[in-house]
């Protein structure tokens, strides 16, 4: 009895294996993505989504999580049997850390008259934010600025001094 219901449901399992196959085709590559940035930083990666059904398919791709840090563009497409599209993840991390989430691609098929389940992919997405790397303008920082403005008071009041010791002879020169 327990080979017949395993044989039973291995027989459905294949049948409602097959009915998925017959639902909105879908090809993503990559099939995972990693990202290194900075905070504050910008970076970028593509993905291409490619039509693999017999007939045109809308795709709707959005980020599962991040979604104020992740910009999808396009995140709609409708594809034509075997077209492909290039889709430009953007990623604009506002803080440190590792964080973990998927970008999410939903095939619907345009023929409303057959059963319309939905097909999607999600692809992986490792992103890695470090601080921002050091510059020289960043180590300076505040004291870089407090010495830059007390170097141009200094460098003033020099000036001043210089020019009230050499005044009558600035009027000789330039006296008419």
């Amino acid at each position: 009895m327990n080979k017949k219901f395993i044989i039973g449901l291995t027989v459905i399992g294949l049948m409602v294996g097959l009915g998925r196959l017959l639902a909105a085709g879908i090809s993503v590559t990559p099939d995972k993505l990693s990202v290194q940035t900075y905070v504050k930083g910008e970076a970028s990666r593509d993905l291409y989504v490619k039509n693999i059904s017999q007939g045109p398919v809308i795709y709707n791709l959005y980020a599962e999580e991040l979604a104020d840090a992740i910009n999808i563009q396009p995140d709609f497409v409708r594809l034509e049997p075997a077209e492909t599209q290039r889709i430009k993840i953007t990623i604009k991390p506002r803080e440190i850390g590792v964080f973990i989430t998927n970008i999410a691609v939903v095939a619907q098929e345009l023929d409303r008259r057959q059963f319309n389940a939905s097909a999607g992919v999600k692809i992986p997405l490792d992103l890695r934010v470090n601080a921002a790397p050091k510059t020289i303008f960043s180590e300076l920082g505040f004291w870089g600025i407090i010495g830059g403005v007390l170097s141009i008071i200094a460098l003033s009041l020099i000036i001043m001094i210089i020019r009230k010791k050499r005044l009558p002879l600035w009027r000789r020169l330039f006296k008419r």
